[in-house]
């Protein structure tokens, strides 16, 4: 019974393992092969993706500008020698389209004239692979210039999202500041329908400002001088029977007439 009971335990246990499903894995980087020779296409994809990057293929280069309209990769190899559109054309159209003139174009030809590798460079094409190909070779080039866009893309992100709160912010500010400007024009609504001399100081800036009526009952011309607490307070006339300047409650927001 007591063996029977363990490798029923055993069991479950082995059963549990089993059914462990490890999280996925996200590819390495997408690559767009343009070449028209199937076997070349084989042997791109099949090295590719055994170092986890994810492989789109196809023969013409009239496909391929399809294919990176519809989802742009990471990097592409490009074929120079192909009938109908050649890997120079489809290199051209990539880089006069401003959304796809940032991914790299990878040049693959059995060509070794360096007039050609020129001319590939020249039209926006970000390095050059020759045929036959080296494995080593092909996935050390791969993986500078995947790693390179996908920091080129986090750099994008991260500046559109600057951008987006730089916005949020102005607006916020533009906000406050039209929140201000209309307290500013009710406070001096109240100010000039009133015959009291009225004044107004914040707190938080130490701003202060008069009305004309203040100003008039000090006996100045309006913005004669800077309003502050101690200015107002200093241009109070003495009275002329102690000699002592009359009282004024100077309580913010609350200014009185001299009495």
């Amino acid at each position: 019974m007591d063996g029977l009971s363990r490798a029923r335990r055993g069991g479950r246990k082995r059963t549990g393992n089993a059914n462990h499903v490890n999280p996925p894995v996200e590819p390495a980087g997408e690559i767009l092969v343009v070449d028209d020779e199937p076997a070349n296409l084989k042997l791109l994809t099949v090295l590719l993706t055994g170092q986890g990057y994810q492989v789109r293929a196809t023969t013409n280069g009239a496909h391929a500008l399809d294919s990176v309209a519809a989802k742009a990769p990471d990097v592409i190899l490009l074929d120079v020698r192909m009938p109908d559109m050649d890997g120079y054309e489809v290199c051209w159209r990539l880089k006069a389209d401003p959304r796809t003139r940032p991914i790299p174009v990878i040049f693959i030809s059995a060509l070794g004239d360096s007039a050609d590798m020129v001319r590939g460079l020249g039209l926006g094409g970000a390095d050059y692979i020759a045929k036959p190909f080296e494995p080593l070779e092909v996935l050390a080039r791969i993986k500078t210039h995947v790693e390179l866009r996908q920091t080129q893309r986090r750099l994008e992100q991260a500046h559109a999202e600057l951008e987006r709160r730089v916005e949020a912010r102005t607006a916020e500010l533009a906000h406050t500041a039209r929140a201000l400007q209309e307290r500013e024009e009710r406070l001096r609504l109240v100010m000039d329908a009133t015959s009291d001399g009225v004044w107004d100081y914040d707190l938080q800036t130490n701003d202060v400002v008069f009305s004309d009526r203040c100003y008039a009952m000090l006996g100045y011309r309006p913005g004669e001088f800077v309003p502050s607490r101690e200015g107002f307070r200093n241009r109070i006339p003495p009275n002329p029977q102690s000699g002592r300047r009359m009282g004024v409650d100077l309580r913010p927001g609350q200014g009185r007439r001299p009495r």
